[in-house]
């Protein structure tokens, strides 16, 4: 199995109320023991995303 929770949502939540809707995950682990430091460098991959979605 791929990833469930993604297929899942693209498929009954997007592919209903927004079929051409861009969809993508992005992945930080062990969110609860996050920092400051650790979010502001995912920052970047967070921003590059919209801004690629955007275009």
């Amino acid at each position: 199995m791929r990833n469930p929770v993604q297929h899942i949502l693209k498929r009954a939540l997007v592919g209903v109320c927004a079929p051409k809707a861009k969809v993508q995950f992005l992945s930080i682990y062990k969110a609860a023991q996050l920092n400051l430091a650790k979010i502001q460098k995912f920052e970047p991959r967070i921003l590059k995303s919209i801004d690629k979605t955007m275009r």
